[in-house]
């Protein structure tokens, strides 16, 4: 992932950004327009993991991170890297350290599982 968590001005107003390259929808966080959001987890032994969350699922997915730490397990709705169709991702939270939901404002096709 790397950088500093902030985008470079480009200029444009957000509806100037509101569409994606593959006819997804855009979704708005805040006074943003975003045109995906990704689901950032690193393990309690350390592993790290990065999905692109399903179309629309941002605030079901964002909600479930409450359960970090707990005993409790969630099938989550993310998209498969090589298809971009939506699958139904397990975690066992008991696993999971931290999580994040991350906006993006761009779509750059580098979603999927890296640890």
């Amino acid at each position: 992932m790397g950088g500093t968590g902030s985008q470079p001005s480009t200029g444009a107003r957000p509806s100037d950004r509101n569409h994606r390259n593959d006819g997804g929808e855009s979704r708005t966080t805040g006074t943003a327009v975003t045109d995906m959001a990704y689901l950032v987890l690193v393990g309690t032994g350390g592993w790290t993991q990065r999905w692109e969350i399903a179309a629309g699922r941002e605030e079901a997915v964002g909600a479930e991170l409450e359960k970090i730490g707990t005993g409790e397990t969630t099938r989550l709705p993310l998209l498969d890297p090589e298809t971009n169709t939506e699958i139904t991702f397990v975690v066992s939270w008991s696993a999971v350290a931290v999580g994040i939901v991350m906006p993006s404002l761009t779509h750059d096709q580098s979603h999927g599982q890296y640890a």
